[in-house]
């Protein structure tokens, strides 16, 4: 795995693309978009308004991921923002990636999301073992019955907690799929997609690594 490139990810405001996450570009590395694959998979294009600012047919997926890298043309690159947020709306410049094995301990945490109608939205995580073919994903309940932790449209958005014993650093755990149709009729529930065992198995298929970028990079 040491001479595989390197793909940085990173999660973006609104007003690059609802729902994607993004990397600084570094030396050797290329900046990429994660986008809702069920959702983009039918354009040729990546558009934010009118502007295309990546080829979604640039690294290979399978269907059972639902997780679509984009490379953003290297001339959008500085008009990405690449912040993420906190529950409370306060501005982080970096996020960690939670690693798969973590999120059993994570059963029982608020977490939330942002999005053009979802200001937060805000969800517990209920359980993080729900195998979808050879993808993992979690599956979440509204925090509040009054207010659900996703609207339509909301596919793509980052499914983030924040952590008080690390210093309230935001992590990254999920990527939203959608509301789940079969269930309880009495209690809405979401599937998102695990972000660390999808990044790792669209790196074996693309013979790179997809990173966050840390602090400083």
């Amino acid at each position: 795995m040491e001479n595989l490139s390197t793909v940085s990810v990173r999660d973006s405001a609104p007003e690059l693309a609802r729902g994607a996450a993004v990397g600084l570009s570094m030396p050797s590395q290329t900046l990429v978009a994660l986008v809702s694959r069920h959702v983009a998979q039918d354009s040729e294009y990546l558009t934010v308004g009118r502007t295309r600012i990546g080829r979604t047919d640039t690294f290979t997926t399978v269907e059972a991921i639902d997780i679509l890298p984009v490379k953003v043309f290297e001339e959008y690159i500085a008009n990405c923002d690449t912040t993420f947020k906190s529950e409370f709306g306060v501005t982080m410049r970096v996020a960690k990636l939670t690693m798969t094995n973590d999120i059993q301990d994570l059963v029982g945490f608020p977490v939330h999301i942002w999005s053009d109608r979802s200001v937060p939205g805000l969800g517990i995580l209920v359980e993080h073992e729900l195998i979808h073919r050879n993808g993992i994903r979690i599956i979440i309940r509204d925090r509040d019955e009054a207010a659900p932790f996703l609207h339509e449209g909301d596919s793509g958005a980052m499914v983030c907690y924040s952590d008080p014993r690390r210093g309230n650093t935001v992590f990254a755990v999920a990527m939203i799929v959608g509301e789940m149709t079969e269930g309880n009729e009495n209690t809405r529930e979401y599937t998102a997609q695990i972000l660390d065992d999808a990044l790792q198995k669209l790196g074996v298929m693309n013979g790179c690594r997809y990173l966050f970028i840390e602090e400083g990079s």
